[in-house]
C-alpha cells in the first residue's frame, strides 16, 4: 500500500500496465497520455473515488480494469471518450450506482459490474456488440421482460444474487448463449433458452454447483 500516486517514470513503450493494492485514489487526466501504445490498463484493488479521465489514450486502449475500487461517480464524458475499449471492469465498486453507457461505446464486448450499489437495470441498447456482462450481487429489483433484446451476439451472462422477483426473457441472445448464471433453479427452469444444446454451463444454486 506504499504508492499514492502513479509512478512518472513508466516507460512510453509499453502496452500493458498494471498498479494495484495501493493507497492511490486519483488519477491525473495526464498520467498516462505518454504511452503512445498502451491497451491494457489495470487498477483494481487500489482506493480510487472516481472513474478515471483516459483519454489521452482511447486510441488505443481496449480494456480498463478498475475493479475493487472506491468509484462513486462517473463523468458520462469520460466514458463517452473510450471509443475503442472492448472491456471494461467496474466489479466492486460499492459506492457506484449508474453507469453511463452511450453509443460512443459500442466497441465494448465485455463489462462487468458485480457488487455496486446499483439499483436499476442499466441502459445498455447501444451495446449491441456485448458477448458478456456480468452484474450479481447488485440490488437490483425489477429487470425489463427482454433484458438483452440488442445484444445478439451474448455468450456468457451472470445475473446470480440480484433481487429480481420477475423472470427475464432471454431473447435473442438464446443463439450465442453458452453461460448463464442465476440464483434461483425455478428461473432456469423458466428460461426457454435451457434446452439449447449450445448451452454448457447453468449455474442455479447457491454455491454455484452445476
Amino acid at each position: 500500500m506504499g504508492l499514492t500516486e502513479i509512478p512518472m517514470d513508466i516507460p512510453e513503450s509499453e502496452t500493458f500496465v498494471k498498479i494495484s493494492k495501493t493507497a492511490i485514489s486519483f488519477i491525473p487526466s495526464t498520467a498516462f497520455c505518454h504511452m503512445y501504445q498502451l491497451d491494457v490498463l489495470q487498477l483494481g484493488t487500489n482506493m480510487i473515488t472516481y472513474f478515471p479521465n483516459v483519454s489521452c489514450v482511447s486510441d488505443t486502449l481496449i480494456e480498463l480494469n478498475l475493479y475493487a475500487n472506491q468509484i462513486n461517480y462517473i463523468n458520462p464524458e469520460y466514458l463517452q471518450s473510450l471509443v475503442n475499449l472492448q472491456i471494461l471492469v467496474l466489479g466492486a465498486n460499492e459506492p457506484l450506482s449508474h453507469i453511463p453507457f452511450s453509443a460512443a461505446n459500442v466497441n465494448l464486448r465485455e463489462i462487468e459490474f458485480q457488487n455496486t450499489a446499483i439499483r436499476t437495470f442499466q441502459d445498455i441498447t447501444m451495446l449491441v456488440n456485448l458477448t458478456f456482462i456480468g452484474m450479481s450481487w447488485n440490488r437490483v429489483k425489477v429487470l425489463p421482460k427482454d433484458p438483452f433484446k440488442h445484444q445478439s451476439k451474448l455468450y456468457k451472462i451472470r445475473i446470480d444474487r440480484l433481487e429480481y422477483t420477475t423472470i427475464p426473457n432471454i431473447g435473442p441472445s438464446a443463439a450465442t448463449l453458452d453461460w448463464l448464471q442465476v440464483y434461483k433453479s425455478d428461473f432456469v427452469q423458466t428460461f426457454p433458452v435451457v434446452a439449447a444444446a449450445q448451452l454448457y454451463h447453468i449455474y442455479k444454486f447457491e454455491g454455484y454447483q452445476t
